[in-house]
Formats: C-alpha cells, structure tokens, sequence
C-alpha cells in the first residue's frame, strides 16, 4: 500500500496485499490507532485504489477523481490516512516543548528532591492566624544544604537580640518541602529570653528557582513553655 500525494490529489495504490501490509506497519510509528485499523482493513481485503485521471483539455479543470473499493469502510480510512500526519505534528510539537520544559525543571540535579538546595532571598510576612492580614514585612535570606540542613538570617529582628537561625528540612513530594528553624533570644541586656521555633512548608515553582511558604514561629520561655504562636507567609527567589 502507498499513499502520498500528486498533482495536489491524494492518493491510495495497492500493488499486494503483503506489500500493503509492510506499508501499514511503517505508520505505526506515526499512528498507533490508525495502523491497527489500516491492518484489519487490509486483512479483510478491504482495499482501496484511487486513481487520478487527469484532463488537461483547455478551459477545463482536473476531474475524474476514480474510487474502487472492496468492502464499505474504504472511504473511511482513506480519509483518515489524509488527515493522519497533520495531528502527529501537532503531538510532536506539543512533546517536544514538555521535553524542553522537563529539562529545565531537572536543570538543578537529576534528584527531585534536592531541587531546593541553595541560597534563597525571602520576604517574609507576619500575618494574622486568625484572618490573614499581612502584619509586617521584611527582607531574611536563608541556605539549604544537600544533606537536609539549613540556616537563615532575617533582618525582621535586630541581630544582637537572636542567634541565627539553624535547622532542617525534607523533601514532602512533588514540589513540596518542610523546613524547621530555631534560633535562641535575647533582651537588650543580653539575658537569655528563650527560643524561636519556625515550621513552614513550602511549594517551589517548576523551574527551582522561586518559592513560596507558609506556617507558624512558635515562641518559647527559657523553661520551655510555649509562650505564643504567630503566623508567616514568605516568597523567595534563588540568590545566584
């Protein structure tokens, strides 16, 4: 079976049913479903010739387009042979722009999970647990490492009155991670006020080089008590 197209006609030619056969399985690389109707129509003997007659007479157009078939879903396939290729292409395009896309988003390790290490600039937002609303909002940077540390500096309190910050962090799935930062308090004569508990978890985008979190700052007494719970939002950009 060949199929191509001349003098802007389409056309359909079955030389032998074996030949047929070898043309049909070459299109199962462009047409999986299309192949295997092209092969049960052959199997049938349900074959198509299309023969291109044409008139060259002058004044006239092309015409005698011949169709024989053997069996009634010949016409039926021919069309479908003609409008093939054009979703294939549409399917390669489309493929190949998620290769492209999947490509940059592994462009920081083949290791999904470690997608996260870096340096990161954030700024943070204190909001209201209750309805939301944004408190206050401050620059921090903050580093996570490839063995699940982390450290992080904020400009939201004055450095002489807290430590900065040490902690941990995990890979959730997908694009989620969790991350917990302590660091120790001070008043402004230097007495040890407790410790500061940060819990976020944080979604990053597809491409690893931005993110946004959400969660709380616990409050501790240098007993241990938990004093209070405030809430925080942040958004961060990769630091290159």
């Amino acid at each position: 079976m060949f199929c191509g197209q001349k003098f802007g006609q389409l056309y359909l030619l079955n030389r032998d049913k074996q030949s047929a056969l070898n043309q049909s399985r070459k299109i199962v690389a462009l047409n999986s479903p299309l192949a295997r109707t092209l092969y049960a129509a052959i199997y049938e003997n349900l074959l198509v010739v299309v023969a291109n007659n044409l008139n060259k007479k002058r004044g006239k157009k092309m015409k005698n387009i011949f169709l024989k078939t053997i069996g009634g879903t010949a016409l039926t396939i021919l069309m479908m042979v003609m409008f093939a290729l054009v979703p294939v292409s549409a399917q390669d395009n489309d493929n190949n722009q998620k290769n492209d896309e999947q490509t940059q988003e592994n462009s920081f390790g083949t290791n999904r999970g470690q997608r996260l290490v870096g340096t990161w600039d954030a700024q943070v937002t204190l909001r209201n647990c209750q309805t939301g609303a944004a408190i206050r909002t401050f620059p921090s940077v903050g580093t996570f490492m490839s063995g699940g540390t982390a450290l992080d500096s904020t400009s939201g309190i004055p450095q002489a009155l807290k430590t900065p910050g040490q902690g941990v962090w995990n890979y959730v799935g997908r694009n989620t991670y969790r991350f917990k930062i302590k660091s120790f308090s001070f008043d402004a004569s230097g007495n040890f006020t407790g410790w500061t508990i940060i819990k976020h978890v944080a979604n990053l985008n597809r491409f690893a080089d931005e993110y946004e979190s959400a969660g709380t700052a616990e409050v501790y007494a240098p007993n241990g008590t938990l004093i209070f719970t405030g809430c925080s939002t942040t958004t961060a950009t990769r630091f290159e």
